[in-house]
């Protein structure tokens, strides 16, 4: 991620079954309604675990906290005929620096958020959570990953629902690239895991940037 612009690419895992094993068919992409997509740029999609919400990320939008250079977290709702409706900006996590989504928990309970909640800008990239009460988020709280020290331009995130990996992109002291995956796990303890290159079967000397992990 760029502060102040988001360049998304998307970084899929495959599972390989065996020698014989046949690939998944996917129907041919289609745009969503109008009710999502707008004349800004949408990217970072993410839903809900049964489906009935999509958070997505919306740039240059004149509507967003801080403007149409600021990104924002928007979201829509499934209606009980099955399709999505107007989408709408999730004020309560939304401020005048780059906001996004970077995973959700199970039950739909936590949100794991880019971290730029603390102080006027925050000089180290980690990641928030908010957890919803009656309701509505509450204020997110960093999560705390000591062996985490980043510093710089580009950085995602992407946390399993089952809250225990975190699959980290970044330019880290030993990437093989211009930006590599790393995986930070939780341990027994509750503390979470010194990041660890992915390697060379997955990272080049290219980006991987954006990564998803699928459960």
């Amino acid at each position: 991620m760029k502060q102040g612009y988001t360049l998304v690419l998307f970084f899929l895992f495959s599972t390989v079954y065996s020698a014989n094993a046949q690939f998944w068919d996917f129907s041919p992409a289609s745009k969503l309604s109008e009710t999502i997509n707008s004349n800004a740029e949408e990217s970072m999609p993410m839903f809900s675990k049964d489906s009935s919400t999509l958070y997505f990320v919306r740039t240059f939008d004149a509507k967003n906290s801080g403007g149409a250079i600021d990104q924002d977290i928007w979201y829509s709702s499934k209606n009980e005929k099955g399709f999505y409706g107007k989408s709408e900006k999730l004020t309560t996590l939304n401020n005048k620096l780059n906001n996004a989504v970077c995973g959700m928990n199970a039950d739909g309970t936590s949100l794991y958020l880019i971290n730029c909640y603390e102080g006027k800008h925050p000089k180290e990239s980690g990641i928030a959570i908010s957890q919803k009460k009656g309701g509505s988020w509450g204020k997110p709280k960093s999560l705390k990953i000591p062996a985490l020290k980043i510093k710089g331009d580009f950085i995602n995130f992407f946390v399993s629902q089952d809250e225990n990996v975190i699959i980290l992109s970044y330019a880290g002291m030993d990437s093989r690239g211009m930006e590599d995956l790393y995986l930070i796990k939780k341990q027994v303890d509750g503390s979470w895991s010194n990041p660890l290159n992915l390697g060379t079967s997955i990272n080049s000397s290219g980006f991987e940037i954006s990564p998803f992990l699928s459960l």
